[in-house]
């Protein structure tokens, strides 16, 4: 995914212990995001793009091969951009 993902401003966040409630009130969907979901969501702040994210998220599981994790970082900006809960920006927030 090409691009620096930003979470979408109008969606309102709850904790849930260590998962994070995201609803959109505009489709009136509720999103349950487990811990490293929630993960990446924090880090969509349009200043990580896809690798920065991958790469901050593999120092939270140094275990994890780190093939694995970029393609679920992947997968995870994918699933959130076609829920609607991230935009892309084709440049780094505060890049100007």
């Amino acid at each position: 995914m090409g691009g620096y993902p930003r979470t979408k401003l109008t969606l309102k966040a709850e904790e849930l212990g260590s998962e994070l409630l995201v609803y959109d009130e505009e489709r009136r969907l509720y999103h349950l995001l487990n811990p490293t979901a929630r993960l990446v969501w924090q880090l969509c702040d349009g200043a990580h793009d896809a690798g920065g994210i991958a790469r901050e998220v593999a120092r939270h599981y140094p275990s994890v091969d780190p093939g694995r994790i970029r393609d679920d970082v992947e997968r995870t900006l994918r699933t959130f951009s076609e829920n609607g809960l991230i935009v892309l920006a084709a440049e780094p927030a505060g890049a100007d």
